[in-house]
């Protein structure tokens, strides 16, 4: 089981993260086009810290891509979706480090780290010039409108990830469970093998 992409477990987690991520985008605050204060990465920020950069990547896609769907704001442009599969990666990448630290200071400071890292590529960088590519915007009038919006996402997604740290250490503690259950089977041989 541990060489398949996703358990059953993890698909279900993955499922409720990429749920939660499209009911988060109802919630979302339009301040102008370019504009919007949201907290639908930190579903795939925790499926990315609680999965893995693969699984997090496989949510962040397929939340927004059901999302642009079910709860569509604008023209769909699949740049937006590439960029929140880079979310889910990054915040696995990071996922040892986060999860790892016991110390809960040194946790914050990775978790600061980790949104920073992931809000300065995905939102201000790449966002911005899928703005610029899709809404024929300026690439710098757009960045200069949305720089406002990193202290507030970096404050928020902050918050709201380590406020959630219990669910993730939770999701992690059942994995390693399940991966400890699994190990001794591996080195028994069954009948059909001898």
């Amino acid at each position: 089981m541990r060489n398949e992409f996703m358990n059953l477990r993890e698909m279900v987690y993955a499922a409720i993260f990429a749920a939660l991520s499209i009911v988060v985008r109802l919630l979302t605050i339009t301040v102008s086009e370019t504009f919007f204060l949201s907290l639908t990465w930190v579903p795939v920020i925790l499926a990315g810290l609680a999965l893995g950069p693969w699984r997090g990547a496989a949510v962040g896609a397929v939340a927004d891509a059901l999302g642009a769907i079910l709860v569509p704001r604008g023209v769909p442009f699949p740049g937006y979706t590439l960029t929140l599969l880079i979310v889910g990666a990054l915040a696995g990448v990071f996922q040892r480090k986060v999860y790892f630290e016991k110390n809960q200071k040194k946790m914050w400071i990775w978790c600061v780290a980790m949104i920073v890292v992931t809000e300065l590529i995905c939102s201000t960088g790449l966002n911005t010039l899928w703005v610029h590519i899709s809404q024929g915007k300026p690439f710098i009038v757009a960045l200069i409108e949305r720089l406002p919006k990193i202290p507030i996402d970096i404050v928020g997604y902050t918050i709201c990830v380590t406020s959630l740290m219990p669910l993730i250490r939770t999701i992690m503690s059942e994995k390693k469970a399940e991966e400890q259950k699994e190990e001794p089977d591996r080195g028994k041989l069954t009948k059909q093998d001898e």
